[in-house]
């Protein structure tokens, strides 16, 4: 049997003078369960999806004369970073395109409309860059609150035809359109 009281100088909880004994032959040996009912499913980590363009073989080294020019070797570097909307990626009228490092993401836009660029939920942005800042008009706000927050850039071009890079960071990643 097991008799708990109050210890002197202890602060009164409820009735100082109660004292509660309880029966061992009350009390059970703890058992050890050996196999859980429902098993443990091991969850996968997210694997980033691969683009068209991205699992390419390396092309073999070309000699120095062979190398293009600087301004060529961008474009063509650039055309293969290019990611641009496909039928697949689209969720109701909002293309969705997965993160990869490194991608340059194109953006259709007209004039006198508004695109949006919706960031993941509680990404924070820290700065946006245009090259065109004269004929592009480009701003930012935010929807929702606490962990639902997010960022949205907003972009519009003036006039027909124009093009233009946007170069967008936040607190987890750079974004390159």
């Amino acid at each position: 049997m097991i008799t708990l009281t109050r210890r002197k100088g202890a602060p009164p909880s409820g009735n100082a003078h109660v004292v509660q004994s309880v029966s061992t032959k009350q009390m059970q040996a703890a058992e050890l369960i050996s196999e859980l009912r429902t098993p443990i499913q091991l969850a996968k980590l997210s694997l980033p999806l691969p683009f068209s363009n991205q699992l390419m073989k390396i092309a073999e080294k070309k000699s120095i004369k062979e190398k293009a020019a600087p301004r060529s070797r961008a474009q063509t570097t650039n055309r293969f970073a290019l990611k641009g909307s496909e039928t697949h990626g689209f969720i109701n009228a909002v293309q969705v395109y997965p993160f990869a490092r490194g991608t340059v993401y194109k953006l259709y836009a007209a004039p006198e409309r508004v695109s949006d660029i919706a960031l993941q939920p509680g990404e924070i942005l820290t700065s946006v860059a245009s090259g065109d800042t004269v004929r592009w008009i480009v701003g930012d706000t935010t929807s929702g609150s606490g962990t639902e927050r997010r960022t949205h850039t907003l972009v519009k071009p003036s006039a027909p035809g124009l093009t233009t890079n946007l170069v967008t960071t936040t607190d987890r990643r750079v974004y390159y359109l």
